[in-house]
């Protein structure tokens, strides 16, 4: 009976404690129990009729004895049955804020696992006395909860770019600003569980930008260049006579100055040297 009873308990939690699946195995629980006093009550009554009709002295007496142990063997297969009914199961509770988070008496037994989780499909389940994700729960040898079930809370999702994203989902990391790259060069961002002093939360894993020092390379701003300075997001060159940052090439490094360029400075001098063919 015992058995039957986890066997039908594990086959029907496949959404953990919901009214549906209360009203199975309580059915289940009277069905079994209307049958153990069916069956006692047919056997007394045969004993009973022997008895009855027994005229060997010897016989009513062996039959009389048998019925005495019958009925108390039913009195202990009874008593039996109703503390395993009452006594086997994880104690009672009721979450408006889960799903299946209703288990009722006599409903779960010892090694059974129950699923969990929020009503809101925005929140994500966690144990608050741990810091991790939670989605099930199990029903322990000592018939005691896993966990706290007052230390079960629902916290909201992580959000990304107006998405809901679970705990321990991962996304690829938007590219960093111009002049800055990612910190320990992140490319990804997983949904984690923050334990704080107070409250559970979910957050991205945390994510900086950091300058990219230009200067530090060699020569960067180029072999006209007196100097570079760092700044953030970008730099400054400092160019030395002859060199000049472009700003139509848009590198803001030193660029050489083509003085012989039509309406560049020096652009007689370099006409007059070209008809005197030198």
């Amino acid at each position: 009976t015992d058995s039957f009873i986890a066997a039908q308990m594990q086959i029907h939690m496949i959404d953990g404690c919901t009214d549906t699946y209360t009203e199975q195995i309580i059915s289940t629980w009277q069905e079994l129990f209307q049958l153990h006093v069916s069956l006692s009550t047919i056997e007394t009554a045969i004993a009973a009729d022997r008895i009855a009709h027994s005229s060997n002295q010897t016989e009513k007496q062996f039959l009389e004895y048998e019925l005495e142990y019958l009925n108390s063997d039913i009195t202990k297969v009874t008593d039996k049955f109703k503390k395993v009914y009452t006594e086997r199961s994880c104690p009672e509770f009721s979450r408006a804020d889960l799903l299946g988070g209703g288990c009722k008496a006599s409903t779960t037994f010892p090694g059974q696992v129950i699923p969990v989780q929020c009503s809101d499909t925005n929140r994500t389940l966690v144990d608050v006395a741990t810091g991790k994700s939670i989605i099930e729960i199990s029903c322990n040898t000592e018939s005691v909860w896993s966990v706290a079930i007052d230390d079960l809370v629902c916290i909201s999702k992580c959000s990304y770019e107006d998405k809901i994203y679970d705990v321990g989902e991962i996304i690829p990391i938007k590219q960093a600003d111009e002049g800055y790259r990612w910190e320990n060069n992140l490319s990804t961002l997983t949904c984690l569980i923050e334990k704080g002093p107070e409250n559970v939360t979910a957050i991205w894993t945390p994510a900086r930008q950091l300058d990219i020092d230009e200067c530090e390379e060699v020569g960067f701003c180029g072999v006209g260049s007196v100097s570079c300075l760092n700044t953030p997001g970008s730099f400054t060159c400092t160019c030395r006579d002859g060199y000049h940052v472009n700003a139509e090439s848009n590198t803001g490094k030193c660029e050489d100055i083509n003085e012989c360029a039509i309406g560049a400075i020096g652009y007689s001098r370099c006409l007059a040297k070209e008809r005197l063919g030198t």
